[in-house]
């Protein structure tokens, strides 16, 4: 009579590295589903208001959250895989297809952009330069102001300095600067 205990099977902890890669993806995961909510938010065009386009954006972002609660069986069934890189797909999509635009919610002072025109002398030569919406506000605190804008003409002979100026965003980082031209003027014919 023979007795077969059988074997069990052995269970084993994954080592530090196996946890660091799993801990790797759910943090890479977790950026990438942050990242596609701001699109969602903000870049896609579906976006803007409207009933469909808000309509398209919930069940977009439900779909993508529904899938990403579903992330511990993610490396287990292939199902989940290809629904929730579908749905990134479709982010990257909506992302790739949206087009810039100046139509936006913009920050006081902000809203108008500036439109230039030139005047040409007999000889084809710029001669005058028109700038429209230029902004001279008053500002009573920083989300209130009088609003001002008006239209300069400029008389290209009359330009006699150009400074362009680079202001660092933080000491020491030139990766990123506002930048400014600033023009002096004196009379026509002064050399």
């Amino acid at each position: 009579m023979s007795t077969d205990l059988g074997t069990a099977p052995i269970q084993t902890r994954p080592g530090p590295g196996r946890r660091l890669f799993r801990a790797a993806r759910v943090l890479a995961w977790i950026l990438l589903f942050l990242w596609g909510c701001g699109i969602l938010r903000y870049g896609a065009p579906f976006a803007a208001p409207g009933v469909l386009a808000s309509l398209g954006q919930l069940i977009l972002g439900v779909s993508w959250l529904t899938l990403a609660l579903a992330m511990p069986r993610f490396h287990e069934q292939r199902p989940w895989r290809i629904a929730s890189l579908t749905c990134l797909a479709a982010i990257l999509l909506g992302w790739s297809l949206s087009a810039p635009s100046n139509d936006r919610d913009w920050i006081l002072g902000h809203e108008r952009l500036p439109r230039i025109g030139f005047e040409r002398s007999a000889e084809g030569e710029p001669r005058l330069v028109t700038i429209e919406n230029v902004r001279n506000h008053r500002y009573l605190s920083p989300t209130e102001a009088t609003e001002q804008y008006q239209t300069r003409t400029i008389d290209l002979q009359t330009v006699r300095d150009l400074d362009f100026i680079v202001i660092p965003f933080a000491k020491g980082w030139r990766a990123a600067a506002h930048t400014m031209l600033s023009f002096g003027f004196g009379e026509p014919g002064d050399e």
